[in-house]
């Protein structure tokens, strides 16, 4: 009896079988091995070949593959195409890993010729290309097919794919099983070594609390962990092999702002060099609030390889913190409602002070003075209560179309003379700026509140630095005034604009907030009504900085940015 004809059996049968397995997964084929005759067979672990009977394929081809090292295409066994790679262990192929069971798309026929640059064909393709009943596959597809075949079956092209990586619309399995077939060629202390390193990033990769997806140099979805399913309902394989066109589409589709989000996916899918911070809040599947963060993926030469996407949902956080402002306005609501209370008690104290003193006197001087300084602690009642209510929401300005720089320039003027008598330098860097809708009394009085501040930080002898720029991005005008006093105490900056807060007899810096700890409430107030932004924070090596941002006309100013949650 004639022994079964064997191949080398140190060949990984099993891990070449989990290889055409995917492929037949992944693209929708039939797949299986071929003996170096061209017909059907199978491999056990021993390597002992079993035919399997059936037409035997182009024996033309078959031979010039054998000694091409070649893969080649050809008529498969149900009537439509086939493609066949020779399985090379060394420098001879002893098989060959088949797919067949598709036609290719008849829209693609005009570059149906090009595959013979590549594969040797058998006649005319379009003889066998056209198969009814058959799915068709474009070219893209199968190109990347012969990509996997070739990259499993041959191992010089094997090595490579694994270091460059695969494009095209398969799932990670496949890379997943290309790789393993590396490591078999390895030592058993180095393959040991990189299955228990692969390992450890897949369990890093799977654990983290961030949605995860790994796009390729053709933006295509070939990676994605197991929290993405979580985030967004579905199964992770189930993006995988998309392209990166349809990700933007669905995004889009869900998200709350599209028009912004629209913005920020073209730019992340045009430019390769794109890195990405920001957030997208989603409609579906649930709302969510999403932190986003993507950047190119390079390899050792610095070559772009693909593009990371993480996705973090901050839903819940937001959602705490907004609780955390309504019970922080709440609790700011008592402490102004305690200060008016305090200082109109004082107020009422002297009224009652000077009505009793004027009833017991009977000289009608002493009285009429009693009055006119109970009439005055009454106009100061009424002073308190008007700034009070300025907090609360400015009185209607009168605006109209103003060049700041007039405005600052006319404050400037007014107030240099009595600041040299202290020794207050003041710096001045005004860049051409356009025209703003704005109450100009209202502004002159907020700028002259911060450099009163300014002042009173300083003492004697400093600087007082005001400056001006136009941000065409953020579509607003910026004026800042920094001054050179020992700045604001940290904990103090969350609490500078509030209603009754003063640092005074704590520190003189740029933290004064004015009598009755009114004054940057006030300025607060009034810039929000111009839908404008004020902010604050130290500049160094000392000193106090405010920033004043005032829309652009037909623009709205951005929350300026906060230190990063993420």
């Amino acid at each position: 009896m004639t022994p079964p004809r064997t191949v080398q059996a140190s060949l990984p049968f099993a891990r070449l079988r989990k290889v055409i397995a995917a492929v037949e997964r992944f693209a929708g084929v039939r797949g299986g091995f071929l003996d170096v005759s061209g017909a059907l067979a199978e491999f056990d672990p021993s390597g002992a070949v079993t035919p399997l009977g059936g037409r035997v394929l182009c024996p033309e081809l078959v031979q010039e593959s054998l000694h091409n090292l070649a893969p080649f295409i050809c008529a498969g066994p149900d009537g439509g195409v086939a493609l066949a790679v020779p399985i090379v262990p060394r420098d001879v192929a002893v098989a060959f890993a088949a797919a067949w069971g598709f036609t290719l798309r008849a829209a693609d026929e005009p570059q149906w010729p090009a595959l013979g640059s590549r594969f040797a064909l058998e006649a005319d393709i379009s003889l066998f290309a056209k198969a009814p009943g058959l799915p068709e596959m474009d070219l893209e597809k199968f190109t990347a097919m012969a990509d996997i075949l070739e990259a499993a079956f041959c191992p010089h092209v094997r090595e490579r794919a694994v270091r460059e990586g695969i494009g095209g619309p398969f799932s990670n399995a496949v890379s997943s099983a290309l790789a393993e077939l590396t490591t078999a060629s390895k030592s058993p202390l180095d393959a040991a070594e990189a299955i228990k390193a692969r390992d450890r990033l897949e369990a890093i990769y799977n654990s983290t609390q961030d949605a995860i997806l790994m796009l390729d140099k053709d933006l295509r979805i070939v990676a994605a962990n197991r929290q993405f399913g979580k985030t967004f309902g579905a199964e992770p394989d189930a993006f995988v092999g998309v392209t990166g066109a349809w990700l933007r589409r669905w995004v889009i589709k869900n998200a709350k702002d599209p028009a912004r989000v629209s913005i920020m996916l073209d730019e992340l899918l045009t430019n390769p060099k794109a890195i990405f911070d920001d957030e997208i809040e989603l409609l579906s599947p649930r709302f969510m609030i999403l932190r986003f963060y993507s950047a190119p993926v390079t390899d050792k030469t610095g070559a772009t390889i693909g593009r990371l996407l993480v996705f973090r949902d901050i839903t819940q956080f937001r959602k705490a913190r907004t609780e955390l402002i309504g019970s922080e306005k709440a609790s700011a609501i008592g402490r102004i409602a305690a200060g008016l209370a305090h200082e109109l008690n004082n107020i009422l104290a002297g009224m009652v002070a000077y009505a009793d003193y004027a009833l017991e006197e009977g000289d009608g001087d002493k009285i009429r003075g009693a009055l006119k300084m109970s009439i005055a602690s009454a106009e100061k009642a009424s002073e308190l209560v008007a700034r009070f209510l300025a907090v609360s929401g400015p009185t209607e300005s009168q605006r109209q179309d103003v060049d700041i720089h007039k405005e600052i320039e006319r404050l400037l003027d007014s107030l240099e003379e009595d600041y040299r008598k202290d020794g207050i330098r003041l710096h001045r860097f005004l860049e051409a700026l356009p025209r703003v809708n704005v109450d100009p009394v209202q502004i002159q009085q907020v700028i002259h509140h911060i450099l009163d501040n300014a002042r009173e930080a300083i003492g004697k002898d400093g600087t007082v630095t005001v400056r001006t720029e136009a941000d065409w991005d953020r579509g607003c005008v910026r004026i800042t005034v920094s001054d050179s006093g020992p700045g604001i105490p940290p904990e103090y900056l969350d609490r500078i604009f509030d209603p009754f807060f003063t640092t005074k007899g704590v520190v003189s810096g740029g933290a004064h907030t004015g009598a009755k700890g009114l004054g940057l409430s006030i300025a607060k107030g009034i810039i929000e009504a111009h839908d404008g932004k004020i902010y604050t924070g130290n500049v160094l090596p000392h000193g106090a900085s405010f920033i004043i941002e005032l829309p652009l006309p037909g623009a709205r100013v951005e929350t300026p940015g906060s230190p990063s949650t993420y």
